[in-house]
């Protein structure tokens, strides 16, 4: 392999690809699968983590003898990317070193740059129509807008968009493109020299990342996917000769490509969001005929991803990649950015996408992927036309289905696509036939449960009829009549065994201890709180709130004033309930009240406080809870709750009323 540092200024030392082949272990972490490709920028190889079995790429960034300082800078930017998680941007895992070359972990896709997927278009004639433009870009600027939350890419291109096997697109290298264009800048090699999609104050001084800097790629990346041919120039001969392309799609789309690409960057668009919705837009308007709600129903299928937990790269000395690091998807990996490269070398290589039989595509021979399915308004696939006709077979869809060619960017219901229409109507009698059999069928299985229903209820009918005769015959002729009780026996003396107890007419007002009530508002460290003056726990401590019994008669009670029954009584206690043990009982349930008061303290930061009234039975259970000045039924359902699992010391005498004033002091 010819050393690329040997005949750039600037790159001393062998290049990674020189020094590592398969087989070998990188940082004592990576085992080399095999080397992609390389470039005057870096070096790049399809890696295994091997505590893992990961499959990642691993990329290095060639900074001779500057690797100290290159590692160093790359550190920050590096943990800010790699908390990055979005379905539209490629996951950076981590940084590493081995010796004198810096690389970077990243996930390894499938499928193709977005600089290949044109070039392959326009080699079979075909060019993209603003409504194609936007279904990528849509993709592209929901990437820009999770990466600008933080940071910018900086050096956006085609080559650093990646079309997956399904269809989606993603902004990759990350940090990774533009340290590498930098890296390059001062040899006049690069993107920032050979890029006609680079900002111009990018080439006049290749400064940090910044958003209005991608913003200009992606107004230039716009034209680009536009042109029947490739932007020629760089620099203002690019910027001209994309506004030519966009001129031809009228005053809307030249005007937003014009403000995307100004040479002041402060008057370019705000953010990539307002260019996603103002490329919509000129498409509904200006571009498509059709009705609007037609076309939003096509143009709205595009949401951010999520937000998912944050990932921090390595720091020096540390591992470069996390055992716990997120697994690449298995049908997501990818070919790395040295695409033309890889090819060179024979591995990794894609196979060609040429013309297949009839209007679809094939690989090699075999039929690939290229249609979207609409179900509920959703877009599943992609599928081969062989899946979509078994589809149609199975009944899960029908000649009115809407199917998207992602060739074509196409929506077009599924009777009255060329690829597809003749098979549909082949298959129409068919299905038509097997309905009108499946009618028949379920007609008769009807008329036969109806004659077996009308004979099931006659006999039915009689044998009800017979067995109550029976019945009846042995109730009133043959059971043996009982002998009769003197009356005094029939009544058994009530009072022996069971008291009715009303409610209480008076509810006294019991203190809560001071410190009680404080905790109960307070957002301190509940344990200290919770436990009663002078030392250690009362009785079972703080430890929450006791568990309902579902045998007593504590928690099923109605909070309405009804009469309650208690059991017992007799046999019971002729303890007198004093204050503190009330105190005490409530300082026991002290963790669930708590939690009841700060959940509504949150909802209401003004909330000051409740008054609980309630009975105490002889048993110890409560009943008639009643929540009174409760801002919320949300505190009321949890007062009630933890007051009604509350068990109390046994005592003598009737229904105890208690009024408790829990307001904050």
């Amino acid at each position: 392999m010819t050393d690329l540092r040997a005949t750039q200024p600037g790159l001393g030392g062998p290049p990674a690809s020189d020094k590592w082949t398969a087989g070998d272990v990188i940082s004592g972490q990576f085992e080399v699968l095999e080397v992609l490709g390389a470039t005057p920028g870096g070096t790049s190889f399809k890696v295994k983590a091997q505590k893992t079995d990961k499959i990642m790429v691993l990329k290095t960034v060639h900074a001779g003898a500057d690797h100290d300082a290159v590692y160093a800078e790359l550190r920050e930017p590096l943990k800010t990317a790699a908390a990055l998680k979005h379905k539209n941007v490629v996951q950076v895992y981590g940084l590493g070193r081995d010796e004198d070359i810096v690389f970077v972990i990243m996930e390894l896709m499938t499928g193709r740059t977005l600089t290949r997927h044109m070039a392959e278009r326009r080699s079979h004639g075909e060019v993209f129509n603003p409504k194609g433009v936007f279904n990528i870009l849509a993709h592209v600027c929901n990437g820009l807008a999770a990466i600008h939350e933080h940071s910018a890419h900086g050096a956006l291109t085609p080559g650093h968009v990646y079309v997956s096997d399904s269809g989606r697109m993603k902004v990759g290298n990350v940090v990774y493109g533009h340290a590498v264009a930098r890296g390059l800048y001062p040899d006049g090699l690069g993107a920032f020299h050979d890029s006609p999609f680079t900002a111009p104050e990018f080439r006049r001084d290749p400064g940090p990342p910044t958003r209005a800097g991608d913003m200009y790629a992606l107004g230039m990346i716009t034209a680009e996917l536009l042109s029947p041919e490739p932007l020629r120039g760089l620099g203002v001969a690019a910027r001209t000769a994309a506004l030519a392309v966009a001129e031809e799609y009228g005053g809307g789309l030249r005007g937003l490509i014009a403000q995307a690409t100004d040479d002041d960057a402060t008057a370019r668009v705000v953010d990539a969001v307002t260019f996603r919705d103002r490329l919509k837009k000129i498409c509904m308007e200006e571009v498509d005929p059709r009705p609007v709600q037609t076309q939003a129903a096509e143009l709205d299928a595009f949401d951010a991803a999520p937000e998912y937990s944050v990932h921090i790269g390595p720091g020096p000395g540390e591992e470069a990649l996390p055992d716990d690091a997120p697994t690449p998807p298995p049908d997501d990996m990818s070919m790395d950015p040295f695409a033309k490269a890889a090819q060179i070398l024979g591995t990794g290589r894609l196979p060609e996408i040429g013309p297949g039989t009839g209007d679809h595509e094939t690989i090699t021979g075999v039929e690939q992927p290229r249609y979207l399915v609409s179900k509920e308004n959703l877009d599943y696939g992609p599928y081969t036309r062989d899946q979509v006709l078994q589809q149609l077979r199975a009944d899960d869809i029908d000649e009115y289905t809407v199917i998207l060619d992602r060739t074509t960017q196409m929506r077009t219901p599924l009777g009255e696509l060329r690829s597809f229409s003749a098979s549909v109507k082949e298959y129409i009698p068919i299905r038509e036939d097997r309905r009108r059999r499946e009618r028949e069928q379920r007609q008769q299985r009807v008329e036969v449960a109806k004659t077996a229903g009308m004979w099931t209820g006659v006999v039915g009918v009689v044998a009800a009829l017979l067995i109550g005769a029976l019945v009846g015959g042995w109730y009133f002729f043959i059971r043996p009549q009982p002998a009769e009780l003197p009356q005094n026996m029939l009544l058994a003396d009530l009072g022996k065994v069971y008291h009715l107890e009303p409610p209480p007419r008076e509810f006294n007002n019991v203190a809560v201890d001071d410190d009680l009530l404080a905790g109960l508002f307070s957002k301190d460290d509940p344990g200290k709180i919770g436990r009663p003056r002078g030392g250690g726990r009362r009785n079972g401590g703080g430890k929450g709130i006791a568990r309902r019994n579902p045998g007593d008669g504590g928690g099923g009670d109605s909070d309405k004033n009804i009469s309650t029954l208690d059991l017992g009584k007799d046999g019971g206690s002729t303890h007198v309930l004093t204050d503190s043990e009330i105190n005490q009982t409530i300082r026991r349930g002290f963790g669930g009240l708590r939690g009841c008061m700060l959940q509504e303290l949150k909802r209401n930061p003004g909330f000051k406080g409740v008054s609980v009234r309630f009975f105490i039975r002889p048993t110890g259970a409560t009943g008639g809870v009643n929540i009174m000045g409760a801002s919320s039924s949300g505190l009321t359902s949890c007062l009630k709750g933890r007051f009604r699992a509350m068990r109390f010391a046994q005592h003598g005498g009737l229904n105890r009323g208690v009024t408790l004033p829990l307001y904050i002091k």
